[in-house]
């Protein structure tokens, strides 16, 4: 293990190691920063034979990277630091990313990392014994991911490196020691770089240290002598030896020095100011660790501290504040003596001297007049051992200056403090003087040359100190209430305690020795009578026309001040002007330095917001002033104010005619913007007050009383004085509409006859309108407000009646009418049926039969058709030469259906009509209104005929697959009223998937007489016969 580093970007030191029989470089977590919890972190787990690793920034952005070599491996590589810590930033040691320099690097051994060749970024410089080369890589690109390779030296067995600058020309050199020759070199970084000052790596120049230590196994530069130049120092194992060489200042001179020739197999060696006394001290490990005291900085003396360890194998060491209490602990990794022969990382933590004071500045830049504050902590710490007696405070020293080197005389410091106060912390690291404890008390001060030394008492509780735990005192201070108009007023406080703060046994008054620390204090503190307000800006409520001036007026400080003010859209917060940027104004209204600012505040607000129509309405901003002590240091304050922009009033929603039904449950309502937001309501009938304050006014049933002339007028109750009045709108009440006459029934014969439905409604907003419809649904209703544009409606008829005439049997259904006003209300009939028969089902002309058989159908039973002479009439066409015998009248369903045959009908030419006469259910006998007419004088009917409509032509006359098919239609005797196409009926066969069709016939006749027709039927389409 060689380097301790920060790997999450913070204020604690952890560790990096590597295993050589594990293959692991790990780095350990120092938890609470103390060194009393540790957590490890696995870099790389499968590293053959790691057995260095430095920490660097190799990519450059920020983060702490790992650079290591593996022995068997004959690796160089660095992971990449790019772990998410919770800042957002990566780099927290959390995820590695490898990436290989050199993978053939036979026997590598040491490595360092930094900037060779001056240019910004991390180099590497790296030895391997098995290939002997000390070689350096330049980061080409910055990143870390482009590398060239430079040889320093080809033929070297290098046992170590060092990177130092040794002749003090600014360029880093490289060190190290040939391990089976015992010499030391060190090379000179010479090259002749792009800016032709040497130094970039591309030229080394070798020169020799000592070539007589046998066994040399570490190597460090360091000024041992304090002479300003860098000394080197070295470990070997042979010969049990720590040496130093005394540098002549040109790296081309060296003096031998011993520091101890009894160092069992000696390993590592580093130097750092272990005991704080501004010197360099030695760390050495072998089986054994020990630290060797500079005793005179001259490195010609030195005193040996054998750190306690039962472990064997050698220790790989490094210094530093593992705890974080600011000296230097030793962080080492033994080889051996952990269980199952494995390693251990330790540390020792630096107890040098029997107690310590370490001080901390706890001041503020300003500190008000008459208050009182904390400037200063100090650590006591008793660094015995377990079990001993607790150490006491005997003395602390305090330097009183106004500035460095010019101290304070008793007199000025009592114009600037009332009393000095010491407290010991409870426990929470925050003063505190009602739970913190009162030590003692200064009220009268006799500084000598600005030192006042503060007594503790014999035996005192309160400054005693167990040992293994620190305690916290706090220095306060208390200024007069006039200390802001002292001269001067600035000063400074120093806890000295280079050899003058004391502590000593509590039992026996036996003083404890300190450990060194340089004087700590505070900052310069200034005294200031604070600014304060006596006057405020006053807020309100304003319209966006409105203007205004707010002023304020200060006191305090120097009496000079300047002012700033500015407008805070977000009231929420308090504004600290110490901590936020102060709000800036619009251009047209900055620079207003005085004690009063008027401005139109709707301009001032449109400029803020940018909006030329302000919304939303109101507008909330504080409006307030910044001051500052003009010629004086007392801080700045903020006053504001919250002001309130508002629009004038206007109606969103106002009022309209209403038409109301009886017994409805209705509203008026309206809806206002603008003000304050708070409104009351006042609304009125014909001008006088009515209803509930609201913006809804409440009918819960409609009726005539409320027909009148309403409006309402809105008050702004937030502070406005606006108010506004609606539009006065006619309120109506009517009842809803209603059918008071529903249509009737009526059933009738087809022929020229007439029926007439008629509605009747009330109520209403006129004009009504009247919509028939028949057959609406299968419920017989019809609401036009669900059905509009059904198929059941008639359209142009918007009467109270609806007259059919003639009458046919398709007007058979059920009538209606849908009656609605000209608002919202309506009704619906009652429906009533139609019906509409077709006496007569058969025969049908033409005929040439001498008996006629004529079926009749009744709708409805009738009484007195029982007499063929007086009840059935017969009616000849005089045209024609018809004529016949007797009629039969046969009753086929009892009052129901009959059948009628007129016998022996002769002529060749002309036709004739059946009328009825019967009786009505009710008795009365009336003629039927009924005729039917019938052609004679057909001795022959048309024949049938079959036709196949093939795939491909036939010839003319004959079926085809054309779109029309022709037949020829001859008669014996010259026929009457073939001449429609209801007089064919063409049946087409659709059995085994035929799908013919036709869309119309047409009847020609061919000769003058109607003996003789051309039939012709057309569209055919589709595939199959027909007859």
């Amino acid at each position: 293990m060689r380097r301790g580093g920060r790997y999450r970007r913070r204020r604690r030191l952890d560790v990096l190691s590597t295993s050589m029989p594990g293959d692991v470089v790990s780095w350990w977590e120092n938890d609470t920063g103390d060194g009393m919890s540790w957590t490890e972190h696995n870099i790389d787990p499968f590293f053959d034979r790691a057995v260095t690793a430095v920490v660097a920034d190799v990519n450059g952005d920020g983060h702490m990277d790992v650079v290591g070599v593996a022995y068997w491996g004959d690796d160089l590589v660095w992971w990449e630091n790019d772990g998410t810590p919770g800042d957002d930033i990566g780099g927290d040691g959390n995820s590695w990313t490898k990436h290989a320099v050199n993978l053939t690097l036979d026997g590598a051994n040491k490595v360092w990392a930094g900037d060779i060749d001056r240019d910004g970024d991390v180099d590497i410089v790296v030895t391997a014994d098995v290939a002997g080369v000390v070689l350096w890589y330049e980061n080409t690109n910055g990143a870390g991911t482009s590398w060239t390779e430079h040889t320093v030296d080809g033929l070297f067995e290098p046992s170590c490196v060092h990177v130092a600058d040794v002749n003090g020309d600014g360029h880093l050199d490289i060190l190290s020691a040939h391990l089976s020759a015992g010499d030391l070199y060190w090379w000179e970084n010479d090259g002749s770089p792009r800016d032709d000052i040497g130094g970039d790596g591309n030229s080394w120049t070798k020169r020799l240290i000592n070539d007589d230590f046998w066994s040399p196994r570490d190597i460090y530069a360091v000024d041992v002598d304090g002479d300003g130049d860098l000394d080197v120092v070295a470990a070997a194992s042979t010969l049990n030896a720590i040496h130093w060489w005394e540098n002549d200042g040109s790296g081309g001179g060296w003096t031998q020095h011993i520091v101890d020739n009894n160092f069992t197999s000696a390993q590592y060696v580093c130097a750092t100011d272990l005991d704080a006394d501004g010197d360099q001290d030695l760390l050495a490990v072998g089986p054994e660790a020990a630290w060797f005291e500079n005793l005179d900085g001259a490195g010609t003396s030195w005193q040996k501290h054998t750190l306690p360890t039962s472990l064997s194998g050698p220790l790989s060491p490094h210094p530093a504040d593992t705890d974080g209490d600011g000296d230097l602990d030793i962080i080492g990794a033994v080889s051996g003596g952990g269980e199952a022969g494995q390693g251990r990382l330790l540390w020792w933590i630096n107890t040098v001297g029997q107690c310590s004071l370490a001080s901390t500045d706890a001041a503020p830049a300003l500190i008000e007049q008459g208050t009182t504050t904390d400037v200063l902590r100090i650590v006591a710490t008793h660094n015995g051992r377990s079990g001993d007696t607790d150490m006491e405070l005997a003395t602390i020293e305090l330097l009183f200056e106004e500035s460095e080197g010019d101290p304070l005389t008793s007199a000025e410091v009592t114009d600037l403090i009332a009393n000095l106060h010491v407290y010991r912390d409870d426990g929470d690291n925050l003063f505190d003087d009602a739970y913190d404890s009162l030590v003692t008390t200064v009220g009268s001060f006799n500084l000598v040359d600005g030192i006042e030394a503060i007594l503790f008492g014999d035996g005192d509780p309160g400054v005693q100190v167990p040992q293994g735990t620190p305690a916290t005192f706090f220095v306060v201070i208390e200024l007069t209430n006039d200390a802001g108009s002292q001269t001067p007023r600035q000063f400074r406080i120093t806890h000295v305690t280079e050899a003058s703060s004391t502590a000593e046994d509590r039992d026996h008054d036996i003083p404890l020795t300190m450990t060194y620390s340089p004087n700590a204090g505070t900052g310069t503190m200034e005294a200031f009578a604070p600014l304060a307000f006596s006057q405020l800006p006053a807020g309100g409520l304003y319209y966006w026309d409105d203007s205004d001036t707010f002023t304020v007026s200060v006191n305090g400080g120097s009496g000079s001040y300047t002012y700033r003010w500015f407008l805070d859209f977000d009231t929420d917060r308090v504004f600290n002007p110490a901590q936020e940027a102060i709000p800036d104004m619009p251009p047209d209204f900055a620079g207003v330095t005085t004690d009063a600012f008027g401005i139109w505040l709707g301009p001032l607000v449109r400029a803020l917001t940018g909006a030329s129509n302000p919304s939303p309405s109101p507008v909330y901003l504080d409006i307030g002033c910044y001051v500052e002590d003009a010629s004086g240091p007392a801080p700045p304050i903020t006053a504001t104010d919250t002001v309130t922009i508002m629009e004038h009033m206007y109606f969103t929603q106002d009022l309209e005619d209403a038409y109301f039904y009886t017994s409805e449950i209705r509203i008026l309502e309206v809806a206002v913007g603008g003000g304050s937001g708070l409104y009351s309501y006042q609304w009125l009938k014909d001008t006088f007050p009515v209803g509930a304050g609201g913006p809804t006014l409440f009918f819960p049933f409609a009726e005539p009383a409320d027909i009148g002339w309403y409006s309402c007028e809105v008050q702004d109750t937030g502070g406005g004085m606006d108010l506004i009045s609606s539009a006065t709108i006619l309120l109506d009440v009517k009842n809803a509409v209603s059918i008071i006459t529903d249509p009737t029934d009526g059933t009738y014969y087809e022929g020229p006859f007439m029926h007439q439905f008629t509605v009747a409604a009330d109520g209403g907003y006129a004009p009504l309108t009247y919509t028939w419809f028949k057959d609406a649904n299968e419920d017989g209703i019809y609401d036009l407000g669900e059905e509009l544009l059904d198929d059941g409606r008639i359209l142009g008829v918007n009467t109270t009646t609806l007259t059919i005439n003639p009458l046919l049997a398709t007007d058979t259904g059920d009538y209606g009418c849908y009656v609605a006003d000209a608002q919202t209300s309506s009704a619906t009939s009652s429906t009533a049926t139609l019906t509409v028969v077709d006496m007569i089902s058969t025969p049908r002309n033409p005929t040439n039969a001498t008996d006629v058989l004529v079926h009749i159908k009744f709708i409805e039973p009738v009484n007195g058709l029982d007499d063929p002479a007086n009840d059935v009439i017969i009616v000849h066409d005089p045209g024609g030469d018809t004529s016949h015998g007797n009629v039969l009248l046969v009753e086929d369903v009892p009052n129901l259906e009959y059948t009628i045959t007129v016998v022996g009908v002769t002529g060749s030419d002309g036709a004739f009509s059946i009328r009825l006469r019967t009786q009505s259910e009710g008795g009365d006998m009336t003629p039927l209104d009924w005729s039917d007419t019938l052609t004679v004088g057909i001795d022959r009917i048309p024949p049938v005929i079959e036709a196949i409509i093939p795939d491909v032509p036939t010839q003319p006359d004959a079926p085809s697959n054309a779109d029309e098919a022709s037949f020829r239609v001859p008669f014996s005797e010259d026929v009457i009223g073939f001449d429609g196409p209801e007089d064919v009926e063409i049946i087409h066969d659709t059995s085994g998937g035929n799908d013919s069709a036709h869309t119309g016939v047409v009847i020609e006749p061919l000769g003058g007489a109607g003996d003789e027709y051309q039939l012709r039927v057309t569209g055919l389409s589709g595939e199959g016969f027909f007859t």
